[in-house]
């Protein structure tokens, strides 16, 4: 039996899943079909995490809680693909369900994978560890024909950006009940990512506008907070580590910078990559620390089991 000592020196001798870049930025081509990654600090190209094949028409992402694969929303084939975030391996093709044209994706707080359809009303929902799928969530005469982002916002709730009604809707995140339109007007045209952030504001990129704007966590209109900077049809927004916030620039294949602080923009902060088409951007994240004790416990039995056959061999 290893000490505790040895087994906290193993522990800062792990390496913490490195080769899957926690920050780095993905970019989805809906034309070019690939998934590029860029270094979330610099901006610089790092690999085509994903080319071709299976891929067609890629558009909205989400990481895993895991923080180890990525799911991408396959527009054209109705399906979603998850990608291993360390080897770019297809891993799993989640499909069924009802689901048609998957635009955008997001977990919930039940570890499922939540899905909206691109030409129906409905989000669908899957099994976040089997990909398995679990039918329609959200269905019905309160949800639109072609709702786009999803995110999960204040208190639970599942708010929808409708590209159609120029709204955002607010359903309970548990029921799927209708609650209220979040937010709508002060020139809101055309919503396609919502993102929810720590500071209570509801960030939603208005893509006829080239703006992001920010409603509170009451449904309130608080500010245009983000524009200009060569944004031309944003599709894709996320928020780098350092609170800066990255958006995919659909007619220029730039993923453009803007100040977490105050909205003014940073500039280009990525291109290239053979992108054609932006229509997603993700931000890597941190492994949960679970999967961190997991893959560590895994190594302390290794260790342990080498240690006890020298012992035995000698």
């Amino acid at each position: 039996m290893i000490s505790n000592k040895q087994a906290i020196l193993i522990l800062l001798s792990l390496p913490v899943l490195a080769s899957a870049n926690p920050g780095d930025v993905l970019e989805s081509g809906r034309n070019s079909n690939n998934i590029v990654q860029f270094d979330g600090t610099t901006g610089a190209f790092v690999r085509t995490l994903a080319i071709g094949g299976a891929l067609n028409n890629p558009v909205g992402m989400a990481i895993d809680p895991s923080g180890t694969s990525v799911y991408v929303a396959n527009r054209a084939s109705n399906n979603i693909l998850q990608f291993n975030l360390t080897s770019g391996a297809l891993m799993n093709t989640l499909s069924g369900g009802g689901l048609i044209t998957p635009m955008d994706l997001t977990f919930g707080a039940d570890g499922n994978l939540y899905s909206t359809s691109g030409t129906g009303a409905q989000v669908y929902r899957f099994n976040g560890t089997t990909g398995a799928p679990m039918g329609a969530f959200l269905s019905g005469s309160t949800l639109p024909n072609g709702p786009v982002g999803l995110c999960f916002g204040p208190g639970g709730s599942l708010l929808v950006s409708s590209a159609l009604t120029n709204q955002v809707l607010r359903y309970d995140g548990s029921s799927g009940v209708f609650q209220s339109v979040f937010a709508s007007g002060n020139g809101l045209s055309n919503p396609t990512d919502v993102v929810y952030r720590p500071d209570g504001k509801v960030y939603v990129l208005s893509a006829v506008s080239n703006q992001v704007m920010r409603w509170d966590s009451s449904g309130n209109f608080v500010d245009v907070f983000a524009q200009g900077g060569g944004l031309n049809v944003g599709i894709g927004l996320a928020f780098r580590f350092n609170g800066d916030l990255v958006v995919g620039s659909n007619q220029t294949n730039q993923v453009l910078g803007y100040s977490g602080v105050n909205g003014s923009s940073t500039g280009v902060f990525a291109s290239g990559g053979g992108i054609s088409g932006t229509n997603g951007v993700a931000v890597i994240s941190v492994p949960e620390p679970v999967s961190l004790l997991a893959v560590s416990l895994g190594a302390i039995g290794i260790a342990a089991r080498r240690r006890k056959k020298q012992r035995d061999s000698r």
